[in-house]
């Protein structure tokens, strides 16, 4: 049998399956609600209990990462901020941690009188929004946050007026999108803004992946993998890989304990 002979093979099918189960219907409205009786939902024999503890392991299974991916790829999402098992960027050193030691009046900012004098000169680094206090909001970076809001729309704008993509805008380039946005008139209209910052978009073509596609990828180990992402404070999992000139092999285990070695994880396709 096939699934006997390929271990790798029946981990996956064994995902598939979980991830399948969290996209039936949740559990949640089956029994609503098996009454209980005073003093007896405990007991062995009161459904209830058995409810209560499938719902629980339901909702733990659905938040897996290869749950949360295979989920994503069944309904057609490709790997992007903020959907399927793509969560915000975690730290050891984030908020809460410079809270803990800085924010002595308890108040959810922590101000430059606030930092000793050796790390003061840092706090406009961290102040995001320069409005003189350092948040929790400064230490956002989810799609969710109105500062990186901010940040989409200002490259969208950018990058409508910087035609040549250098990374620069001149004054020829401001009066072009000038003129394209007016239709060559002399005024510009909030309407006329509107319509050249956000163009109609491209309708999918038969081109674009479907979730079999995904799911494919999956499988065949091009897209995602089954091993869980490393968590913070834990060990980064040993690898071999090529130097960048193919010459010789790098082992992460071989490498110098005494210095830092700093890793990011991620795709680069």
């Amino acid at each position: 049998m096939l699934l006997q002979t390929n271990p790798r093979l029946m981990r996956k099918t064994g995902y598939v399956l979980m991830a399948v189960a969290c996209l039936l219907p949740s559990a949640a409205a089956a029994d609503d609600e098996v009454p209980a009786t005073p003093g007896r939902q405990h007991r062995w024999y009161n459904p209830r209990r058995y409810v209560e503890r499938f719902k629980q392991t339901a909702d733990e299974v659905r938040h897996l990462e290869i749950v949360e991916m295979i989920s994503a790829l069944a309904h057609g999402q490709p790997p992007d901020e903020g959907k399927g098992w793509f969560h915000p960027g975690q730290s050891r050193y984030g908020w809460q941690w410079l809270a803990d030691r800085y924010d002595r009046d308890g108040d959810g900012k922590i101000s430059s009188d606030e930092l000793p004098p050796e790390v003061a000169e840092l706090a406009g680094r961290l102040d995001r929004d320069q409005n003189g206090k350092i948040e929790k909001a400064d230490f956002d970076w989810s799609s969710d946050s109105p500062y990186v809001k901010q940040a989409a729309q200002a490259r969208r704008l950018f990058g409508s007026v910087d035609r040549d993509r250098n990374g620069r805008i001149t004054g020829e380039e401001w009066r072009s999108f000038f003129d394209r946005a007016a239709l060559d008139s002399e005024v510009l209209t909030p309407a006329d803004l509107q319509a050249a910052l956000f163009p109609p978009q491209p309708e999918s073509s038969d081109d674009d992946p479907t979730p079999i596609d995904f799911l494919r990828g999956f499988a065949s180990g091009e897209l995602g993998s089954i091993s869980q992402g490393p968590k913070i404070g834990g060990h980064a999992p040993d690898f071999e890989l090529a130097d960048h000139q193919g010459q010789r092999r790098v082992r992460l285990s071989n490498l110098n304990k005494n210095k830092p070695v700093v890793l990011i994880f991620g795709s680069f396709t």
